[in-house]
């Protein structure tokens, strides 16, 4: 974690999807502008943070098309989620991504 990134007040967001079907409807643009306008107004956020599972390169590439940065820092799921997981838990490796709020 940078400096800069010590000081901020920060928000996350955690894993969130737009059903496929969905898609290309602009609901996870409205999502996601409705959770930064909330995080800037009720907890004066600077920066957010986003989770997103690593394979999902598509909701990946959204973010950083939004401004996030890719901070190249993996976390676990949670332990219990990795108990309930039938897949292999390197593929949930969760990617951080942070944008600086304006």
């Amino acid at each position: 974690m940078t400096d800069e990134e010590k000081q901020d007040v920060a928000v996350e967001f955690g894993l969130n999807a737009v059903d496929p079907d969905y898609q290309s409807r602009g609901i996870g643009t409205l999502l996601y502008n409705g959770a930064v306008r909330i995080a800037k107004e009720y907890f004066n956020a600077q920066r957010v943070y986003s989770y997103i599972i690593r394979s999902k390169r598509n909701q990946i590439e959204w973010c950083l098309r939004q401004g996030f940065m890719d901070t190249g820092r993996l976390v676990s799921l949670p332990p219990e989620v990795q108990l309930q997981a039938k897949v292999d838990l390197d593929e949930l490796k969760v990617s951080v991504l942070t944008k600086r709020l304006q």
